[in-house]
């Protein structure tokens, strides 16, 4: 089944549930995603995203169609990570690598690792960010949602997410720097 994520979120309100499949399987890659940048692991990253494609299930009635879909879906695995996360105590651990994530920028077996190593260190220095603050990086550049669209997907104005941003980029930008790496403007 294929159409807009309008016309399936309309097919999952009338109990299609082939349309609720066809939703998953467009966005189920980005929802995790999502879910991995703010859980810091796959195992839990999967367990938020399919909490909230159950929700989208349950609750397709309450999607407001003045939103984008892909907003309503960003608000709700965001929700279901911050529940996730108060529900668990979070081991001190190393988060996995992605599932096939690679940048691909390494000439060298030494480019290679140096450049993993920037990777984990960046990685590390996300973590240590409050949850709602690598939920809104997460949107925003993950995502690639506008300011204006977080702002909805958190029920917040633009001004509170570019303030969250700013503190963000300066908190990690300082993390980084004492540890010997030179932020790079974006």
């Amino acid at each position: 089944m294929e159409g807009s994520d309008e016309a399936l979120l309309r097919g999952i309100q009338a109990g299609d549930v082939q349309a609720f499949e066809a939703l998953v399987r467009r966005h189920q890659e980005r929802i995790f995603s999502v879910a991995y940048r703010m859980l810091g692991n796959a195992a839990d990253a999967e367990e938020a995203a399919s909490a909230a494609f159950l929700k989208v299930y349950r609750h397709a009635a309450s999607y407001d169609p003045r939103w984008k879909v892909t907003t309503w879906l960003g608000r709700l695995v965001a929700n279901c990570c911050v529940d996730h996360h108060r529900r668990r105590v979070r081991q001190a651990r190393r988060p996995d690598p992605p599932p096939g994530h690679s940048d691909g920028l390494a000439a060298s077996p030494e480019e290679d690792y140096a450049a993993g190593e920037r990777r984990r260190l960046l990685e590390d220095a996300v973590l240590t960010l409050p949850a709602e603050t690598r939920l809104i990086l997460s949107l925003r550049y993950a995502q690639g949602l506008s300011l204006g669209e977080v702002a909805r997907a958190r029920g917040t104005g633009e001004e509170a997410v570019k303030g969250h941003l700013r503190r963000a980029k300066d908190a990690l930008r300082r993390r980084l720097g004492r540890l010997g790496l030179e932020g790079r403007e974006r």
